[in-house]
């Protein structure tokens, strides 16, 4: 190989290893919940889905292991079972990066593929709720958000 190829291809490592920290390297090291700004957008429109009951929108908001496993229907049935809660407001409260989602793989169990998932985050939000004509009641939830493909997306459903 000539001495001018060597050369290309080592530019060309180095840029590809450069785009590779884009996906992987400082962005999702540290303390630092990466594109946080993007989080906050997905968890309003999470929210906003579930005021709307759009639950096509909702399913695409969740996991890949959610969204080729459940359609809209199973999930609107599951969270709906015991009553349809009115979500009247919400506040996030707070946002801390959970290092235990860092570079996870997950398995889609009914197709047998599988995702990475590049960083995790749990998401605190004051929740103004009403079930039916009871009195709204405050409280606290927290959801994790999973980083995948470059998109925020909620880890759920919930048990």
């Amino acid at each position: 190989m000539s001495r001018d190829r060597v050369i290309f291809a080592a530019s060309v490592l180095a840029m590809l290893s450069t785009f590779a920290e884009l996906d992987s390297g400082p962005l999702f090291a540290g303390q630092r919940v990466p594109k946080e700004e993007l989080l906050r957008t997905r968890v309003d429109q999470f929210y906003k889905a579930y005021v709307d009951q759009n639950w096509p929108l909702i399913v695409r908001l969740m996991t890949p292991d959610v969204q080729r496993c459940h359609d809209p229907e199973e999930i609107r049935k599951g969270w709906s079972e015991d009553g349809l809660v009115k979500v009247l407001s919400w506040d996030i409260q707070e946002i801390t990066k959970d290092p235990a989602y860092t570079n996870l793989q997950r398995t889609i169990d009914c197709t047998g593929g599988s995702y990475r998932v590049k960083a995790g985050a749990k998401v605190r939000i004051s929740q103004l709720d009403q079930k039916g004509e009871d009195k709204p009641e405050r409280g606290i939830i927290v959801h994790i958000w999973v980083f995948v493909d470059g998109q925020w997306l909620i880890d759920g459903p919930e048990d």
